[in-house]
């Protein structure tokens, strides 16, 4: 029997934040120590587009077509992996935001490309709706590309992470944000689901956007 597939792809995610106590990760630690964990991965790039598209295709922006973030498009002769798993008895579903539109041909393969508007983050109405997908909606065997958005600019911090117990950038407390939806998210699964996360590139780190001068967003709604 095939197994059920959960990608999770945090954009934006840093190594150095899941490696050390940065951030408070309970979720993601148990994941890494449980499983096979990747010391040492390079990006194709460095922003979120052409980064999907070599996920998806297992080539170089220059081999697949998707050679910057907007402006260019997958090449048509290109199979993607969720065209693979399709031909191998998968439903395949996407549930994203950002820049990966499926005029960008990033959506081959999948049965359902959802890209959401980045106002609908985790943490709203749209994230308990889409729990609730894998319950009622998801027809197995399913592979489902879930996309996080939130470590990128403007940054989400949920209530209950906004002190420095959970971090003392915003960077680190956007993170202990997550792995807290990443508990809810992966509790609603099967124990037998198979289960990755990744990410797309790093983080921008430089003298124009030092994390410390970076004030911690109040989302009082949340």
């Amino acid at each position: 029997m095939k197994k059920n597939i959960l990608f999770i792809l945090i954009d934006a995610l840093r190594e150095d934040h899941i490696s050390t106590n940065k951030a408070i990760i309970p979720t993601i630690q148990k994941i890494k120590n449980n499983g096979f964990n990747f010391l040492s991965t390079t990006s194709s790039t460095s922003t979120t587009t052409p980064s999907f598209a070599s996920l998806f295709t297992g080539l170089y922006p220059f081999e697949n077509g998707v050679r910057s973030y907007s402006g260019y498009s997958l090449s048509k002769d290109i199979k993607t992996f969720p065209e693979i798993l399709k031909e191998n008895g998968y439903h395949t579903y996407a549930e994203l935001t950002g820049p990966v539109l499926p005029e960008l041909g990033l959506n081959k393969g999948f049965d359902e490309y959802n890209c959401r508007d980045r106002k609908n983050t985790i943490y709203t109405k749209w994230g308990e709706e889409t729990l609730s997908k894998f319950k009622n909606h998801y027809k197995g065997p399913w592979f489902v590309f879930f996309h996080i958005f939130t470590l990128c600019f403007p940054r989400v911090v949920i209530k209950e992470c906004q002190n420095k117990k959970f971090g003392k950038t915003q960077y680190a407390r956007a993170l202990s944000s997550v792995d807290t939806f990443l508990k809810k998210l992966i509790d609603t699964v099967d124990e037998d689901t198979l289960i990755i996360i990744t990410s797309d590139h790093g983080e921008q780190i430089g003298k124009n956007h030092p994390e410390e001068f970076i004030k911690v967003k109040n989302l009082k709604k949340f």
